[in-house]
């Protein structure tokens, strides 16, 4: 985290968005600006590399019927 920022990032939402990650995602955003942070949110695909710059990680927990 730089000295008054935060970069969130948010994994795989077009896989793994399935109970309210998105709201998830929004809360931890809001959150941290009312606190005054600069909030930097990065969504990443499935398609794209997971930086590791990240100072917060949101990984969803996709559907059940996959996990048999």
């Amino acid at each position: 985290m730089s000295n008054n920022g935060l970069r969130l990032v948010w994994v795989y939402p077009d896989l793994l968005s399935t109970y309210g990650d998105q709201g998830n995602a929004l809360v931890v955003e809001r959150r941290a600006r009312q606190r005054g942070l600069d909030v930097q949110r990065v969504d990443v695909r499935s398609d794209q590399p997971v930086p590791t710059s990240g100072d917060i990680y949101l990984i969803g927990g996709g559907e059940d019927r996959p996990q048999r």
